[in-house]
């Protein structure tokens, strides 16, 4: 008798479990925590300004240097060619990397390469495969791109999922390359463009989406650790595709990985 009535009540606690979905997320305490972080997670986003939060002005001024070369001085002075946008850069672009370290000493970096982190060695090349797909938003040149980055070399691999904007007027993306997507990444992006003029846009697009996304976000805690780049890529019309160029670098490991001089990644899919 005391044991059917073990399994009676063991079966009423199941029964309540799964009427809570099954899942320790959906309890609700977890609920209110997950509440309270979305509610400072959008009071942090709000306060964000390009004179105090940006991080592309703490990077090395060689890769400042660089990523202002590759866009056109941040951007500011780039028109698409014949003064069209390119809207849709949704394809799969594939070219090859190589890899540069920096030593210049700055807030993200020491010396020391974090435990468990990995790079490319120094000098080192390899193929890259970038897959891409943007999605609208309400401010007419900036789109929400998503999407990996896999780099590929007879001694490293790594696989990279990046969401971040791409602005049509002036081809220019800039992007958060991680081992997983997070809550952190819209921070990332924003604080990562290089100039006043995309640090608006970009907090105002991110923020629009992530009135959608931010739900589906993990914290940055709570996904793998591992080297997280800035990707800032240009686009250009070629002959039967577009093409671009990019610039990764990832500030708490000091490494750029960029596409080689005179070389483009080619959009496979990515039409013109």
């Amino acid at each position: 008798m005391d044991r059917t009535l073990g399994w009676i009540l063991l079966l009423c606690v199941l029964w309540l479990w799964l009427g809570w979905g099954g899942n320790w997320w959906d309890s609700p305490e977890s609920k209110e925590r997950r509440d309270a972080f979305e509610r400072a997670w959008w009071k942090s986003f709000r306060r964000l300004t390009f004179e105090h939060n940006s991080t592309f002005s703490l990077l090395p001024d060689d890769v400042q240097g660089t990523v202002h070369t590759l866009l056109g001085n941040g951007g500011t002075n780039l028109k698409s060619p014949g003064g069209e946008s390119m809207r849709d850069v949704t394809g799969t672009y594939h070219g090859e990397w190589v890899a540069d370290h920096n030593t210049e000493v700055t807030p993200f970096w020491n010396g020391t390469l974090p435990s468990g982190y990995s790079r490319p060695e120094d000098g080192s090349t390899g193929r890259l495969k970038m897959v891409l797909s943007s999605e609208s938003t309400s401010h007419r040149l900036a789109e929400v791109l998503r999407g990996t980055v896999g780099l590929q070399s007879d001694g490293f691999s790594t696989l990279l999922e990046v969401e971040g904007l791409y602005w049509s007027d002036s081809g220019v993306a800039v992007l958060h390359g991680a081992s997983e997507v997070s809550a952190q990444s819209a921070v990332d992006v924003v604080g990562a463009v290089p100039s006043e003029r995309f640090f608006a846009t970009a907090k105002a697009a991110l923020g629009e989406a992530y009135t959608r996304l931010l739900p589906q976000r993990k914290r940055a805690e709570d996904v793998g650790q591992d080297c997280e780049y800035h990707v800032y890529v240009q686009f250009r019309p070629g002959q039967k595709a577009l093409v671009a160029r990019a610039v990764m670098f990832a500030p708490a490991c000091s490494v750029s990985v960029a596409t080689p001089a005179g070389r483009t990644i080619v959009g496979l899919h990515a039409k013109t």
